[in-house]
């Protein structure tokens, strides 16, 4: 099975998406993981295949510039700033591109994707990613 994977550009959020990529390759499974350009670098080094999305709207070494100002916050802060300033843009940019992207790099019948760290969104056939560890 193709599997894609997409993360939010955050390591925390990266390190255990790679991990489950990484399991899943040691399984036989076809996996590719799909991201802003500053996610490579998570993708490289747990020796995924990584295809950019979003170019225009997050390009290299934009990711830390953006989501750095949620350091500097605390508590609600965060979670306010997080879902009112943050999450818009990027979503709006993922619905956009996302489609497409996916049609390029995962063109089978038998593919998935997996959304962060929640359950997988099935195309044909869904991976649990609780069982896949």
């Amino acid at each position: 099975m193709k599997i894609a994977f997409l993360s939010m550009p955050l390591s925390g959020h990266l390190n255990p998406m790679t991990a489950l990529a990484r399991r899943l390759q040691s399984r036989g499974h076809d996996k590719v993981f799909i991201g802003v350009p500053d996610v490579e670098f998570f993708a490289r080094a747990a020796d995924l295949k990584f295809v950019p999305f979003c170019e225009q709207e997050y390009p290299a070494g934009s990711t830390s510039r953006a989501w750095g100002e949620v350091a500097k916050r605390h508590g609600l802060d965060v979670v306010l700033h997080t879902t009112q300033h943050l999450m818009p843009v990027l979503l709006k940019a993922a619905l956009e591109h996302l489609p497409e992207k996916l049609a390029e790099t995962v063109p089978t019948k038998k593919q998935n994707l997996q959304l962060d760290n929640n359950r997988p969104l099935k195309q044909n056939k869904a991976v649990d990613s609780r069982s896949a560890l």
